[in-house]
């Protein structure tokens, strides 16, 4: 038997159709298509939901390592600043404290026209005072060195310290000077001993009127000790007091 081709075609059709459910329910097919589609839908979003969150957490690690590193660099920056800073004061520190040595060596351990005016003026003033007393005393330069190295190394380059050293081997003189001290505007016992303080700002005639200056003065058994203190800053006479335990115990301690 011949067939022609549009027979074998239609043969072929129908073929198809018995066996394929596809083509015998083609609105099955757009139900499935439909159903796929609503179903990867969501799945997609999610997934853009999940690469927008991995690219916020990834931003975020970027902002935290570079706020570390900004961190790290101001902490290198502020250390080698304090570095700095810290030499510059010791090589201050250093130059105030050869430059009070110098001062003394120069003066053989005596005191300065400055410190010596204001022991005048205050004799000038009472003359039965401890300053008259002072200027009939000898400085023991030798040992007023040694005392004044201790203290400059001791206090910074705003504060210029001159010990005076007298030596009291009459029991008379020692009396007359435990008196005196007594008689000073502000006496405290320190370590036993009663230290005198006077403000002799108003004295100062050294060309540092502005500053702060005492005398402050002891005596420890057979020697006269005194401190003329300037300072280019105001001190209140309670800072004094609080600062006189560590400086007398410096000057005794070098004697």
């Amino acid at each position: 038997m011949t067939y022609r081709g549009h027979d074998l075609m239609g043969i072929t059709w129908r073929f198809v159709s018995l066996w394929s459910p596809w083509t015998r329910d083609l609105p099955t097919v757009e139900r499935v298509t439909a159903r796929a589609s609503s179903t990867l839908a969501p799945i997609l979003a999610l997934n853009l939901l999940c690469l927008s969150a991995c690219d916020k957490d990834q931003a975020q690690d970027q902002a935290k390592d570079k706020a570390r590193e900004v961190g790290e660099q101001a902490l290198d920056k502020a250390h080698e600043v304090g570095v700095q800073a810290k030499d510059k004061a010791g090589e201050l520190a250093d130059d105030a404290l050869d430059k009070g040595k110098q001062m003394w060596t120069e003066r053989n351990g005596q005191l300065s026209d400055a410190a010596t005016g204001i022991l005048a003026k205050g004799a000038q003033v009472k003359g039965d005072g401890v300053e008259a007393l002072l200027q009939k005393g000898q400085q023991l330069a030798p040992v007023a060195m040694d005392v004044a190295k201790t203290l400059h190394a001791s206090v910074d380059s705003d504060v210029d310290i001159e010990p005076i050293i007298q030596k009291l081997d009459d029991e008379d003189a020692q009396r007359q000077l435990d008196q005196r001290i007594g008689d000073m505007p502000r006496v405290e016992t320190i370590n036993g001993v009663d230290v005198g303080f006077r403000d002799v700002s108003a004295w100062d005639s050294g060309g540092r009127e502005s500053e702060s200056a005492y005398l402050i003065l002891w005596r420890a058994n057979t020697h006269l000790i005194g401190l003329v203190y300037r300072s280019r800053q105001r001190i209140h006479i309670d800072k004094m007091v609080a600062e006189a335990p560590r400086l007398v115990g410096l000057a005794q301690g070098a004697l």
